[in-house]
């Protein structure tokens, strides 16, 4: 009797201990902030004025094979991910490499040093497809990030390669014409020393506006 009574004993120890992890592992656990407020500080370290112009967007969009192996090009040996990549590459002027001078007296406005195009900035990302790793052989996230900084300057040398240098250095010069034409119209000159700009009525026919004459010229500015 007291052996069947320690039995019972021990399974209803055993059920009870049970119920009791089941409810302790299953039961929503609130999750601690890894980053506490009183602990959490954004600096800033600089600020910077800046004056760029973009004046033409590129967008990318293509898809990459990765592949890498150790020894043998064999399943356990290596890794190897199909890379979706888009970004948008912004391209335009550093405003603050000009140089203006401004003569009041004779009303003559004087525009030199005028830069080449670059880029202003690259926005991009990659969403990994196909993912195979080998058993000796397994993505690292270094080697995530290292693939990101080459994708980044592949996507430089692209642009620094293609149209798009040629197309924001043409948008430039006519954003300078829209320049001229409105400095001119007001009674000023307007001179630049890098000798691209066309007439003022040039720049008109581009923008799809009438030329006006010299009597309604001076009529809407007086």
């Amino acid at each position: 009797m007291r052996i069947l009574e320690s039995v019972l004993f021990m399974l209803a120890g055993i059920v009870i201990g049970a119920l009791l992890y089941a409810f302790f592992l299953c039961s929503p656990k609130s999750k601690a902030n890894p980053m506490p407020d009183v602990k959490q500080q954004i600096l800033l370290e600089r600020i910077k004025k800046v004056a760029k112009l973009v004046t033409v967007e590129g967008e990318f969009a293509n898809v990459h094979e990765y592949k890498n192996f150790y020894w043998a090009d064999i399943s356990i040996f290596n890794k190897k991910a199909l890379l979706k990549v888009q970004a948008k590459v912004s391209v335009g002027y550093d405003l603050q490499k000009l140089t203006w001078e401004i003569d009041s007296v004779n009303k003559v406005i004087k525009v030199s040093n005028m830069p080449q195009p670059e880029i202003i900035s690259i926005d991009h990302s990659v969403q990994y497809y196909d993912m195979h790793e080998g058993m000796f052989n397994t993505f690292k996230e270094s080697e995530l990030t290292d693939i990101n900084i080459v994708i980044k300057q592949k996507l430089r040398e692209a642009t620094e390669k293609g149209p798009l240098m040629d197309k924001a250095k043409e948008e430039g010069l006519e954003q300078l014409e829209i320049i001229k034409l409105l400095v001119e119209q007001a009674g000023w000159t307007f001179v630049s020393t890098d000798g691209n700009l066309t007439e003022p009525q040039d720049s008109l026919k581009k923008l799809n506006i009438p030329v006006p004459n010299k009597k309604e010229e001076n009529s809407f500015f007086n």
